[in-house]
Order: C-alpha cells, then structure tokens, then sequence
C-alpha cells in the first residue's frame, strides 16, 4: 500500500484532501484545488467532495453546515477512532490529528488505508 492507494481511497469515498501549510485559512488552501498526490513531510485537510472544489464558497458552505451540525470526518478501527480531519504524511506512517485531546496518533500506510474504509462524517465536535 503506497500514498497514491489512500488517496484513491479518500476519494472513492466522497472525500477530497487539500494540502494545507502552516498559518494557513481554508481561503489560502481552497483555491489550490484538491491534491493530485500526497507527500511526504506535508500536512493534509479532509474535506467533504463538492462540485467546484476550487470555489471558496462551495466548500466553505460545505463546511459551515458540517460546523453547525458538529460533524467531522471520523473513522473507527479496531475498537479506536480515529479523526480524519488533519494528517500529516512521513516517509513511512501517517500521523493522524486528534482535535478532541491535541494527541497524535501515527500509523503505518497500510493501517490508514484499513481505518479510511470506514470513513464516514460523525458528529463529534466542531470545526475549527
């Protein structure tokens, strides 16, 4: 299982993945449009596929209504979940962004392919 297998599987699921950099709003990375290709050593957002992922306004109604119903990417695997809204890709895991406790947890790519299968939206907390 390599990057370009989870990719696939983020969008076969209805999802996109924007590359995001430090300091940035979802107004700096939007534009750019979904990523063609996960990197090592870059940090990624998860959100949810719309028509015109490059037009601000979809995505941030998008958003906007995942904030207000407090829902989040989400998936569970092996008794845990995980929150698929921010990670981070290395060399040879994925550290996966938790924004309910500020801990990370790192996998390997394989294991992140497992967990993505059962990606769905919950609603967990807010956006932010």
């Amino acid at each position: 299982m390599g990057l370009c297998d989870i990719l696939r599987k983020f969008e076969e699921r209805g999802w996109n993945v924007y590359e995001g950099r430090e300091e940035e709003t979802i107004r700096d990375f939007v534009p750019r449009g979904p990523t063609r290709e996960l990197s090592p050593g870059k940090v990624y957002i998860t959100l949810p596929a719309v028509a015109s992922p490059k037009n601000i306004e979809d995505v941030e109604t998008v958003v906007m209504d995942l904030d207000r119903k407090g829902e989040i990417p989400v998936a569970t695997y092996g008794g845990s979940r995980y929150f698929i809204l921010f990670f981070r890709v290395d060399e040879d895991k994925v550290t996966i962004a938790n924004p309910e406790s500020n801990k990370d947890t790192a996998v390997s790519y394989n294991m992140f392919e497992k967990i993505l299968e059962n990606l769905r939206l919950s609603p967990t907390c807010s956006i932010h």
